[in-house]
């Protein structure tokens, strides 16, 4: 049985026609199988829990005391896609109240579509009532503003004091319900020219990058290309070498000793100081470890229009799961250089 509470956060004036036409096709963008979610507040304590009845098997049982707001103690759900504007967003969670101080002895949630860094702007706010069995709740909203980095799903939970179960959460985007065909957690597409190539390594949705430089700052950026999230790089003076700013992009699997790889940048130069104009940045791949130890330096000229760059390379040394990145060098010129998604691909036939 699901309980909806409906709530769709329109703007106070119609959307232009190509907000409108910005929805995708629904997909999750949020880790289903983790419940380790961010608890916060000075009042709470949080225990798991095995085998329950819902769908995913586990639970965590929070206790919270009433505060002077409800966001007094909470716990939020990070998403793994910015935010658009004028996009449909839909959250059902399981979840079910133990103990509640409410006049009506249910649980109280406040939902909240949000962005988790100050002064947490956000949209959709809407409480749902929490009975003592087990249910799904779902909350939807249309976005009202762009939301590029720290996109998150807030629960409130200080409205009441009370005790609370809760369960395995879908997030979607492009709907204004989780369906079932929705939750299927696939990623976002592969551009044609990857399709069918071979083994994914990485996941291009993950922006957890480290970046670096004394001349270069990075922003998250929302686009309308691949994954529609990119970093923004920009060096304010060009250095000696192209490792004296960058970006590394992690790569989740292992790579073995001979394995050909394509690895492929979807990017664009914003501005260069270059003698033609072109952004200049090159890839190499390397262990996440000191020394960095690795193999190649492929440049690569990016010019104003997005564009998929593809180096087809051969590992000359293994880097095991988790132990590999992808550096994108961009010290050589004082530029701006947006970054869209990285892709490592093991070749067929490997």
């Amino acid at each position: 049985m699901t309980t909806r509470a409906w709530m769709v956060a329109l703007a106070a004036v119609g959307f232009a026609p190509q907000i409108v036409q910005a929805q995708s096709a629904p997909r999750v963008i949020n880790d289903p199988a983790s419940l380790d979610w961010l608890y916060y507040g000075s009042d709470y304590t949080v225990k798991p829990l095995t085998g329950v009845p819902i769908s995913g098997g586990a639970a965590v049982e929070v206790k919270v005391r009433r505060g002077s707001q409800p966001y007094a103690a909470g716990t939020n759900i990070l998403l793994t896609a910015p935010i658009v504007k004028g996009r449909d967003y839909a959250i059902r969670f399981w979840a079910r109240a133990v103990k509640s101080s409410a006049s009506d002895g249910q649980g109280k949630i406040l939902v909240r579509f949000f962005r988790n860094e100050e002064p947490y702007n956000g949209f959709g706010d809407t409480t749902v009532t929490v009975g003592p069995e087990w249910k799904t709740y779902e909350v939807a909203a249309r976005a009202t503003m762009d939301i590029p980095a720290n996109a998150g799903v807030g629960l409130q939970l200080a409205s009441v004091s009370q005790t609370l179960q809760l369960g395995q959460a879908h997030v979607v985007e492009g709907s204004m319900t989780v369906t079932p065909n929705a939750v299927k957690p696939t990623g976002d597409p592969l551009p044609p020219q990857l399709e069918g190539k071979g083994e994914l390594l990485n996941v291009p949705t993950n922006r957890q990058w480290v970046t670096y430089g004394n001349a270069q700052t990075s922003e998250t950026t929302t686009t309308d290309v691949y994954t529609r999230q990119a970093t923004l790089l920009t060096v304010s003076q060009a250095g000696k070498e192209p490792y004296d700013a960058g970006a590394n992009a992690p790569i989740a699997g292992a790579v073995r000793k001979g394995d050909r790889l394509l690895v492929a940048v979807l990017a664009r130069a914003k501005s260069a100081e270059t003698p033609n104009g072109t952004g200049l940045v090159s890839l190499r791949m390397q262990s996440n470890k000191a020394p960095y130890a690795g193999w190649g330096e492929e440049a690569i000229h990016l010019a104003p229009g997005w564009k998929l760059f593809q180096w087809r390379t051969t590992a000359t040394m293994d880097l095991p799961a988790g132990g590999g990145e992808v550096a994108i060098h961009t010290g050589l010129a004082k530029q701006q250089v947006e970054i869209g998604p990285v892709y490592v691909i093991r070749l067929k036939g490997d």
